[in-house]
C-alpha cells in the first residue's frame, strides 16, 4: 500500500470517527419514572428524569395533562456512577382530579442533540387503589414488547368481583356459644373501659 492510499484510509476512518463522536444518541438514553403509580387527589408526587452519557447542558420541561400540576423543580444534579456520567431532573408533581393521565414523552435537550424518554402513565382516584394490569403499561414500564405483555396480562389472576354494599356473613355458630362470646366481649370492653 503506497503512502498516498494509507493517508486517504486514515483521513476517512478520522472523518468516520468523528461523525459518530457528533452523534447524539450514542450511548446517551433519557428515563422518566414517578414516585407512585397510584395515588389520590392533591398528593404530592416526584417526577424523576434520568438521562445518561450527555454532555451539559442537560434540561426538560414535561407537558402536563390537564388534572396534573408541575409545581417546582430543582436544578439538575449531576452524578458519575460506574464510570458513566448521570443527570437527575427531578419535578414535583400534584394530581388536583381523579382520572388517569399519561405524561407524553419528555423532550430533553442536552450539549449534544435531543433525547425522548417514554410516556408516563397515572392513575388517580379517591381510594389509590391499583387498576387491573394494562397490557400497554406494563410494556412501557418494563420495557418489553406490547404482544408478550398482553400474553403476561392474560396470565394474571384477576380477583374475583365483591359486591358493594358487601352482606355481613351469617354466624354459623350455636347459640350458645354465641352468647358466651357476647358475654365475654361485654365483659372486656367493659373492664378495659378508660373512663372520662
Amino acid at each position: 500500500m503506497d503512502f498516498k492510499k494509507l493517508l486517504l484510509l486514515c483521513a476517512v476512518i478520522g472523518c468516520l470517527s468523528g461523525t459518530l463522536d457528533a452523534s447524539p444518541a450514542r450511548g446517551s438514553e433519557a428515563a422518566a419514572t414517578i414516585s407512585h403509580r397510584v395515588s389520590k387527589p392533591g398528593q404530592r408526587l416526584e417526577l424523576l428524569i434520568t438521562v445518561r452519557n450527555a454532555r451539559p447542558p442537560v434540561s426538560a420541561l414535561p407537558e402536563c395533562p390537564v388534572g396534573l400540576e408541575l409545581k417546582r423543580f430543582w436544578k439538575p444534579q449531576h452524578l458519575t456512577v460506574v464510570g458513566e456520567d448521570v443527570w437527575l431532573l427531578r419535578f414535583r408533581l400534584i394530581t388536583t382530579a381523579v382520572g388517569d393521565y399519561e405524561i407524553p414523552p419528555i423532550r430533553v435537550w442536552t450539549g449534544t442533540g435531543d433525547l425522548f424518554t417514554k410516556p408516563v402513565i397515572l392513575h388517580v382516584s379517591n381510594d389509590a387503589k391499583p387498576p387491573l394490569p394494562d397490557a400497554r403499561e406494563l410494556a412501557l414500564t418494563t420495557d418489553i414488547p406490547l404482544g408478550l405483555a398482553q400474553e403476561a396480562v392474560k396470565m394474571c389472576p384477576t380477583p374475583a368481583p365483591k359486591p358493594s354494599p358487601s352482606p355481613t356473613p351469617k354466624d354459623e355458630r350455636p347459640l350458645p356459644s354465641r352468647l358466651i362470646s357476647s358475654i365475654g366481649h361485654g365483659f372486656s370492653w367493659f373492664w378495659n373501659y378508660p373512663g372520662k
